[in-house]
């Protein structure tokens, strides 16, 4: 509009310039329809083409508060091989970031559409050990609280009941190959 606007209205021999308002009103007209026309219409345009809702920002923080939780288990490795924190505090604080990170990467999932496997039929009913294991509608999976290992008379034996048995409760009911899967002693 301002190079328009900045024709002479007259020639340098004095005649009235060719068509400058002709190309004021094409160049007005040009602009107005530009702006109102897209302006007005894109809205509508974006409901008809119906395009998907950008989540890619919540996808990336999620993605990068993963990575931080991932870290955090890491150093408290290294402060636990160090002996640089009391004991108690590093496994407080690993139970916490394990869980925190198990409920991230289930929500990612669901977020990016990637969902796990399906569950094998009778997975969720099969019997498991300790007896205070529970199944986590949410996750798909057994879970055995912190507290029930930590105040248990035998904690690694409690903890690796609970793992073979829903380990058996897994290759069991999803008729795995086990003698492919299982080490031979």
């Amino acid at each position: 509009m301002a190079a328009a606007l900045a024709l002479p209205h007259q020639t340098d021999s004095g005649f009235p310039f060719p068509y400058r308002n002709l190309i004021l009103l094409v160049t007005f007209s040009v602009i107005l329809v530009t702006l109102l026309l897209q302006g007005l219409t894109l809205r509508s345009l974006i409901c008809l083409v119906r395009l998907p809702e950008d989540r890619s920002s919540e996808e990336e923080q999620l993605k990068a508060r993963i990575h931080a939780a991932e870290r955090v288990l890491e150093r408290l490795s290294e402060l636990e091989s160090q002996s640089a924190a009391p004991q108690v505090v590093v496994v407080r604080v690993r139970g916490y970031y394990e869980d925190r990170l198990t409920e991230m990467k289930a929500r990612l999932e669901a977020e990016t559409g990637t969902a796990p496997p399906p569950e094998p039929a009778g997975f969720r009913t099969a019997p498991v050990r300790p007896a205070a294991t529970y199944y986590n509608e949410a996750f798909g999976g057994f879970y055995l609280d912190y507290d029930v290992i930590r105040t248990t008379a035998d904690p690694e034996g409690t903890l690796l009941d609970f793992c073979q048995t829903t380990y058996e409760a897994a290759a069991n009911n999803g008729t795995w190959d086990r003698g492919a899967l299982e080490r031979r002693s």
